[in-house]
């Protein structure tokens, strides 16, 4: 009987974290992570006598001057967001062997380096979207997702965000940061409150203006 109570209780713990896990193929991606990094020394501290509050590794072999272009801008665009927010980034891999522009699980980022610097700068951007929600209670994570499920064709910002409620929050905080004015002034009831769901959880105390988009033509809001 008691072997039966056992049983009973992982499978019940077992559902409920397969009812808010990762979608699979998400989850390979995340855990391939850790498995891609070479390390490097160029960036444990900042040019100042400052320390960086996250390490800095390199993928592949490349020069250091190619390292700074590629890390330029990375640390003004840390500090658009809240600290709160921006110290949850433990490790920023720079990515010089090609393939995906951007990976991020909840404390770590990898980077492609050879796209145009505002590009990049949006993938960050995107990428730490990911690093906010994965780090983020399930509760949380359980409430985005129901704004995901009763979004209609016209309740995204970008044709990307439709994938999963993952790149839908990633897509929708890079709209907060990049293209806020027109994020709020959007007519979709659904975008409004992922709008203010993204404002009450991660930036209370922040507006964002920057440039206009037409979220309705939007593939990837990184190369707006």
């Amino acid at each position: 009987m008691m072997k039966w109570k056992w049983l009973i209780a992982i499978l019940s713990i077992g559902s409920i974290v397969l009812s808010f896990g990762i979608p699979s193929a998400e989850a390979e991606k995340i855990k391939s992570i850790r498995n891609q990094v070479e390390k490097h020394n160029f960036f444990r501290a900042a040019p100042s006598a400052t320390r960086l509050p996250f390490s800095t590794q390199v993928k592949g072999s490349i020069d250091k001057n190619s390292m700074w272009r590629c890390r330029d801008g990375i640390e003004e665009t840390l500090a658009r967001l809240p600290t709160e927010l921006s110290s949850r980034l433990k490790v920023l891999i720079l990515n010089f062997e090609g393939g995906e522009r951007g990976l991020a699980d909840a404390d770590t980022v990898i980077l492609r380096c050879d796209v145009s610097k505002t590009e990049r700068l949006r993938v960050f951007l995107h990428e730490m979207g990911h690093v906010a929600y994965l780090s983020s209670g399930v509760e949380l994570q359980a409430d985005y997702k129901k704004l995901w499920e009763k979004s209609g064709e016209a309740d995204f910002v970008s044709g990307y965000a439709k994938e999963n409620e993952f790149e839908d929050f990633a897509e929708s905080f890079l709209a907060f940061v990049e293209f806020g004015e027109s994020f709020r002034s959007t007519r979709s009831t659904v975008l409004s409150e992922k709008y203010f769901f993204i404002e009450k959880n991660f930036f209370p105390d922040r507006v964002y203006n920057g440039d206009r988009a037409d979220f309705t033509l939007a593939f990837d809001m990184t190369k707006l």
